[in-house]
């Protein structure tokens, strides 16, 4: 009898670990302005803004200051986002102060918009 009930504890105590684990690895990071991103493995990594979704899947960073927030995404549909090449990724900017988006930057353009807004503390590129 304390054989069988040992099996179902560790038969319980191991779907509970399993069932558990997936969600330790998700997390969320709040940025300014209502942007949060949410990070749950694979190509489903999303954006939200104020509870609305600006990237449904495939985001891949996501870095902020007090001016601004910058997120790149992966259009190619990948279940490994994080390792597409940099340059194949759409780039978005938002402005804090203008309250702007610009979106579906390519490499070179946000490359360029780096240098000339000083954007070293948050270069995605790299």
């Amino acid at each position: 009898m304390k054989k069988y009930i040992l099996i179902i504890f560790l038969a319980l105590l191991s779907l509970f670990i399993v069932a558990a684990n997936g969600n330790f690895s998700d997390f969320r990071e709040k940025g300014p302005s209502g942007y949060v991103f949410i990070f749950e493995g694979s190509k489903q990594n999303a954006i939200m803004r104020n509870n609305e979704l600006v990237i449904d899947s495939g985001a891949v960073d996501f870095k902020y200051n007090k001016n601004y927030v910058v997120f790149s995404v992966d259009t190619t549909y990948s279940m490994k986002p994080q390792e597409i090449n940099k340059s194949q990724l759409k780039y978005y900017l938002f402005d804090v102060k203008t309250n702007v988006l610009k979106e579906n930057i390519k490499f070179d353009e946000f490359k360029t918009l780096v240098k000339e807004k000083s954007l070293e503390d948050i270069d995605i590129t790299k």
